[in-house]
């Protein structure tokens, strides 16, 4: 049976070369992020269209 190294967590690391040369989890959230906006934009323009049409 073999035995993975497990990372540390990033609690409190700041700097992404701390993460890095410690040896800690990193996760790239720019996907996430990118989504998150392209959704809120997509509602932001319903939400006008909507309020025009209520006028």
């Amino acid at each position: 049976m073999s035995t993975l190294a497990r990372k540390k967590l990033p609690i409190g690391i700041q700097t992404f070369a701390d993460i890095i040369e410690g040896g800690y989890y990193y996760v790239d959230k720019a996907p996430l992020i990118h989504r998150l906006v392209e959704e809120a934009r997509q509602r932001w323009a319903w939400g006008i269209v909507v309020a025009l049409c209520s006028l």
